[in-house]
Parts: C-alpha cells; sequence; structure tokens
C-alpha cells in the first residue's frame, strides 16, 4: 500500500524501545543520540532543530508535494536549492534528506536551469554614455548685499539659483 516513511525505525524506538537488530553497533549509538531531537506525539514525530523550531516530519508520500509547493508555485518562485529548502524548513516542515532531494528537484527544473545559465557578451545590452555635466551648469551663485551692517555681526549673503 504506501511505503514506509524515512522515520518508521525513530518511531518504534520511541513506541516499544526496540532498535532493528539488523543495525550496527554505530548505528545503534547513532539513533540513541539522534533520538533526543525528536518527539513522538501520537500520529506525529517533531524534530527540534539547532534553531529551537519545532517541525513536522514528513512521511516520504508528502515530500514531492511539499517541494512543488516551496518551489514552483508563486509562494516558491524557483530560487535555488538552499533557499527552497529554506523555504520549506519556514513551513515548519522536516525530513533528513531535505537538502539532498530539494538539489535533484532543483537538477530536474528546466525553468531553473534556464535562470542559472551565465550572461555572454552577446546578452549585455549596449552602454549609454552619461551626460557629463560642470559643477555651474545647472547651479549659479549670486552676491547679495549690501546690508546694513549690524554691530554685533557682518555676514556675506548667497543665493543659490537653480539652472533646472
Amino acid at each position: 500500500m504506501f511505503p514506509e516513511p524515512w522515520f518508521v525505525d525513530i518511531v518504534n524506538y520511541f513506541v516499544i524501545s526496540v532498535i532493528p537488530p539488523s543495525f550496527s553497533k554505530f548505528e545503534k549509538v547513532n539513533m540513541k543520540s539522534e533520538a533526543k531531537y525528536f518527539v513522538w506525539e501520537d500520529p506525529i514525530l517533531w524534530r527540534i532543530g539547532s534553531d529551537q523550531v519545532i517541525r513536522r516530519c514528513v512521511p516520504n508520500i508528502e515530500m514531492p508535494y511539499v517541494l512543488e509547493f516551496c518551489h514552483s508555485s508563486p509562494f516558491g518562485g524557483y530560487y535555488g536549492t538552499q533557499r527552497t529548502s529554506r523555504k520549506v524548513l519556514d513551513c515548519g516542515l522536516y525530513w533528513s534528506t531535505i537538502f539532498k532531494y530539494t538539489w535533484r528537484v532543483y537538477e530536474n527544473c528546466e525553468q531553473c536551469q534556464r535562470a542559472t545559465t551565465s550572461i555572454t557578451r552577446r546578452d549585455e545590452m549596449p552602454q549609454q554614455p552619461m551626460l557629463y555635466c560642470e559643477v555651474f551648469d545647472v547651479w549659479g551663485i549670486d552676491f547679495m548685499g549690501p546690508f546694513p551692517i549690524d554691530e554685533f555681526t557682518f555676514f556675506p549673503h548667497l543665493m543659490f539659483n537653480s539652472g533646472i
């Protein structure tokens, strides 16, 4: 019917405290150390990330739909692998091979491959020279005066005039 989810061994460890006998010693130790980052709330497995955000573990069947939503929907926008993976994590979802799976989807996406092609000389727009403007081509300075001199201060008055 449905294939087993990727996290079935972790759930079995939480529910019945059994590690598969086919695991090597290293795999058993690794599973016990990884289990501290997971929380089993029947029927959903949650993972506590390094950023202390709790994310729902996604079964294998939902993975393509989640990536389709985060990658090619108006919400996604055909970004690269890192940004698409980040969007999945921002949605509060997690699976162990998220970055690898996102890379596979990105490699097969025609629109993303077209967007990452480099721009050659032929694709560049011709450059138009900039107009060079002298300092006083636009602005003018006028001196005004004489004004009555105050017994405390004397300031020459300047007036700026824009030619625009």
